[in-house]
């Protein structure tokens, strides 16, 4: 078990499931046929939920190379969610490398894009593990935020993101 929350993003805890493209494709297919297209919307989202992925293979030069294209396409376009998304694996990648300021940065950033409170709770949540070590009170807050008022309407974390979030309320107690 990661005793550090940014341990997390250096053993495998990502998500390798399909994306954003048609069903039973794998990510980099989805990618590509997205890309064939010509579809930018569904391109930068299933480019970070590619990156995503890769950074749970810890594949993070790719990971880097797949969110920075999300992002760039996300911008270009002004899809928010997008943008949103593409931040967030950017902060995951800083946290994993352990840059809390740069991971601050861009979960910060991201605050600002993320749609819906599922999005909104994951980014308070990476916003916490990023903090714990140096604000451990303001980490244990977020954490509290992302578990709300609306915690009962809201998805549960994803199972590979338990890790994360204990070892970011074990540090705050």
């Amino acid at each position: 078990m990661p005793r550090r929350p940014e341990d997390l993003f250096t053993r495998g805890a990502g998500v390798t499931a399909s994306i954003g493209g048609p069903v039973g494709l794998e990510p980099g297919q989805s990618v590509d046929l997205l890309r064939a297209l010509g579809e930018p919307h569904r391109l930068a989202c299933a480019l970070a939920l590619l990156a995503e992925a890769e950074l749970g293979l810890t594949e993070r030069a790719a990971a880097r190379a797949s969110a920075t294209e999300a992002l760039r396409i996300a911008r270009r376009v002004g899809y928010r969610p997008a943008i949103g998304l593409a931040l967030t694996r950017l902060g995951d990648l800083a946290l994993a490398r352990r840059d809390t300021t740069g991971a601050e940065r861009f979960y910060e950033e991201a605050l600002d894009h993320v749609s819906g409170a599922p999005d909104t709770a994951r980014t308070l949540e990476r916003l916490a593990a990023a903090r714990v070590a140096a604000a451990p009170e303001e980490a244990g807050r977020l954490l509290d935020c992302a578990g709300g008022p609306g915690r009962r309407t809201r998805p549960p974390a994803p199972p590979a993101e338990h890790p994360l979030i204990d070892a970011v309320r074990q540090a705050t107690r």
